[in-house]
C-alpha cells in the first residue's frame, strides 16, 4: 500500500514517478503487477475530487539466465615455455547434471601437458577427457549430485606455451541437460578467452608436488543391459586427487584365460558369459589401482558346465572299464 500526498498547490505532469518497488525473483515463470480497483488520486481542488479514471497492469516474464561456460587462466600474458593452468568453469542458476563440452586451442602456441579432473563437479565421466583431435579437447560426463552456482570446476587444462602470439581458448559445443528427471536440454552461454604469449611477459611455471598415490576406485559394479540381455553393462566412478586421472583399461575371463587389456570408456558392454573382470585406472604420474570384479551366476554356470563334463566323463570311462571286465571274464 502506498499513500502520500504533496504540498500546494500540486502537481500537474506525464510519467511521473510515484515510486521505484524492488522484486526479487523466487521462481521462474508469470508475474503480473496490478493497480488495485481500491487506489484514488485526489485533484488539488479543496474538495478531494477522485481523478483516477484509468489504470494500466503490467505482465512480466520471469526467467533465469542460462549457464554460462567460460575459462578463468593464471595469466593474461606469458613467455613461451611457461606453464600454466586454464580452468573450464560454470556458472548456473538451474540445476545440472549431466555435460559435453567440446573446448578449441591454439594448437601452434599452446601444448597440452595434461588435464585434471580431481576437483571437478562430474562424478561419472563417459570418456576421460583427452585431446580427441590436435586443438580440441572434449569433456562428456554426469553429476551424481546436480550442479547449481558460480565457478563449478569441470576441469583444468595445464598447458604450455609455444611460441609467440595470441592463443585462444573457445567453447566450440556445448550441450547441458537440466536434472529434472526429463533429459530437458538446456540453453547455453559461453564465452572464450585470449592468451597473449610474448617474450617479454613473466616465464610462469607451476609447482609441482610429489604424485605417489594411486588413483581410487569409488564404485565400480556389473549391471544387467537393459537393451541387449546378451551382454552386461560395467559401471564405474573413479577419481585421482593429484594429478588426475589419465586412463582407463580392461580386461575379463570367459574361461580360462584373460582377454587382452581394452581402453574403456563409461559403461563398456562386456559378454554375459565373462565371469571375472580385472579393471585398471592409471593417473598422469603413471600410478595405477587394479581391482577385479566376479561375476557370480556366470561362474557358477560355468562351473556347472565343468562339472556335468566332469561327471559324464567319468560315467564313460565306468562303463568302458565295465565292458573290458566282462570282456576279460568271458
Amino acid at each position: 500500500t502506498l499513500q502520500g500526498g504533496i504540498h500546494n498547490p500540486g502537481i500537474n505532469t506525464q510519467d511521473g514517478i510515484v515510486t521505484t518497488i524492488t522484486f526479487r525473483v523466487k521462481e521462474t515463470g508469470t508475474a503480473p503487477v496490478r493497480i488495485s480497483d481500491r487506489s484514488h488520486v485526489y485533484r488539488a481542488d479543496g474538495t478531494g475530487t477522485d481523478i483516477l479514471t484509468k489504470t494500466s497492469n503490467a505482465l512480466y516474464s520471469l526467467t533465469l539466465p542460462p549457464p554460462l561456460f567460460y575459462f578463468e587462466t593464471t595469466a593474461s600474458e606469458v613467455a613461451p615455455g611457461s606453464v600454466i593452468n586454464v580452468k573450464l568453469l560454470l556458472d548456473s542458476s538451474v540445476k545440472l547434471n549431466a555435460y559435453r563440452v567440446l573446448v578449441g586451442y591454439s594448437p601452434e602456441r599452446l601444448e597440452v601437458v595434461r588435464i585434471d579432473s580431481n576437483n571437478s563437479i562430474i562424478d561419472v565421466w563417459r570418456t576421460q577427457p583427452s585431446v580427441s583431435d590436435p586443438g580440441h579437447i572434449e569433456f562428456i560426463g554426469g553429476s551424481i549430485t546436480p550442479f547449481s552456482g558460480e565457478g563449478g570446476e569441470i576441469a583444468t587444462i595445464v598447458v604450455k606455451a609455444l611460441g609467440e602470439g595470441s592463443a585462444i581458448f573457445a567453447i566450440d559445443e556445448v550441450e547441458a541437460y537440466i536434472a529434472d528427471g526429463k533429459g530437458t536440454a538446456s540453453e547455453n552461454r559461453s564465452a572464450d578467452t585470449t592468451l597473449a604469449i610474448n617474450a617479454g611477459a613473466p616465464l610462469l611455471t607451476l609447482e609441482e608436488t610429489a604424485d605417489t598415490a594411486p588413483p581410487q576406485v569409488t564404485s565400480i559394479e556389473l549391471i544387467e543391459d537393459p537393451f541387449n540381455p546378451r551382454q552386461r553393462l560395467l559401471s564405474f566412478s573413479v577419481q585421482d586427487a593429484e594429478s588426475g586421472v589419465k586412463e582407463t583399461s580392461a580386461r575379463y575371463r570367459t574361461w580360462i584365460g584373460w582377454s587382452e587389456w581394452e581402453h574403456v570408456d563409461n559403461p563398456p558392454a562386456l559378454p554375459q558369459s565373462a565371469w571375472a573382470v580385472n579393471f585398471r585406472v592409471l593417473d598422469n604420474n603413471g600410478n595405477t589401482t587394479a581391482v577385479i570384479l566376479y561375476n557370480w551366476p556366470a561362474l557358477f554356470k560355468k562351473l556347472s558346465v565343468t562339472l556335468i563334463i566332469l561327471i559324464v566323463g567319468m560315467s564313460l570311462l565306468y562303463g568302458v572299464k565295465k565292458v573290458r571286465q566282462k570282456t576279460r571274464i568271458a
